[in-house]
Formats: structure tokens, sequence, C-alpha cells
């Protein structure tokens, strides 16, 4: 069964340490595709997202501004909240990879935030995230949280508010790789993982500022060759 097949990941976590408010101000390195079959190659330049939806979820607002997908998180107090796509694009076997580029634009040096993967529901799913200075992996089975790869510090992130970071998950090879700012910060054994969908985001407000704002662009899910 696929629940008991996440807790398996919590056996297999390896992981190895690492040695940045409009996008026509600060827009994102335009860097070519990359080779393989490109599944999701998704700018955020139109109204709505193929992937993530738009929508007012309590004192979040998912909205795409300025060629970003947007996430405001408008109340003082800790919140999390995630968004994710509603379909599948990869199949078991594949050589896997999503990537999207993230940028804070608001909120404290405790936000955190990143990429969900394996999204089953709200209760069940995998997200590789980063803080100002560290990333962690996360499993969250039935409604329980426990750290795969426990915060580790990396100088690949860039911490600074409006800095940007492109993480990149790959799945081949029963391996998941995680990458920040294309510098490998970590690997992971597979286990019972065969595909990376249903692909999502969550941010983890820490603080009691009035918002947290993240904002994300370049989403992009292809198969290897």
């Amino acid at each position: 069964m696929r629940m008991r097949g996440i807790a398996a990941v919590m056996l297999a976590a390896i992981f190895m340490s690492s040695a940045a408010c409009s996008k026509s101000k600060d827009e994102p390195k335009e860097e070519p595709l990359p080779e393989g079959t490109i599944l999701v190659n998704e700018k955020f330049d139109g109204t709505n997202s193929e992937v993530w939806a738009t929508a007012v979820k309590g004192p979040v607002t998912y909205s795409i501004k300025d060629g970003w997908y947007s996430a405001d998180i408008a109340i003082a107090d800790t919140y999390v909240t995630g968004a994710w796509a509603t379909k599948t694009y990869f199949q078991k076997g594949d050589k896997q990879n999503v990537e999207v580029i993230q940028k804070k634009t608001a909120g404290h040096e405790y936000d955190k935030a990143g990429l969900t993967f394996w999204f089953v529901n709200t209760k069940n799913y995998l997200s590789f995230q980063i803080g100002d200075k560290a990333f962690r992996v996360l499993q969250r089975l039935n409604d329980v949280e426990s750290n795969l790869i426990t915060w580790t510090n990396s100088a690949a992130i860039k911490g600074n508010i409006g800095e940007q970071n492109k993480l990149k998950i790959s799945l081949a090879d029963a391996k998941i790789l995680f990458y920040i700012n294309d510098v490998h910060v970590a690997t992971m054994n597979a286990g019972p993982v065969e595909t990376l969908d249903k692909i999502g985001l969550r941010i983890d407000k820490l603080d009691f500022t009035p918002h947290s704002t993240y904002l994300y662009d370049n989403l992009r899910m292809w198969k290897s060759k």
C-alpha cells in the first residue's frame, strides 16, 4: 500500500552536504531547455497556470502577477500552506526531473519554503524546503511530520530577501537527488517512490510579521533520456 511505502523511505535517507517586486525588474536568468522530453515549461506569463491554481484560501492568496506565481500569506501568526498540481505528468520508470525558481519578497528569516513531491493528499507527501541558510527533506505521513533529511546548512542557498534560488529534484535509478542553484546538495534512496507526482509547493510561515510572500517562476518538468 502506498501509505506504508512512504514510511519505508525513512529507512533509506542518506545525504551529502554542499560545501535570489516584479518580474520585469528582477527576471530569472533565461536558460536553455534541458535535454529530454519537456512535459511542463510554465513561465506564468498568462492569468492562469496549467499546474498550480490561483485561489484565495483563508489568509493565503495564490495569484499570478508580473509573470510570477505568487503565494502571499496575510496573517500576523505562524501558518503552513501549500498548492499542488491536480494531475500527474510522469510515468513509473521515467527518469524524472522538476525544477523551479523560488524567491521570497516578504517575511522573516525563520520562514521556510520549497517543492512538494510525491503528493498523495494534504496528509501524505514529501517536501524539499530551504530556509535562509539550510535545507531539509520533510515527510508528512498520515498527518505526522518528520525529517528524512534533517536541516543541513548549505552555502548554495541565497538567503536574503529578494534573492532567487533554483530548486531541482531528480528521480532515477532508485535515487532521489536534490539541487540548489545547480549544486547537488543531497541524495536519498527512493525506496517506494516511483514518481515525483504530484508536484506542489509548501510554505511554512514561522513568525508574527503581517505578511510572508514567495514568488515562483520557470517551473519545469521533464524526462531525461
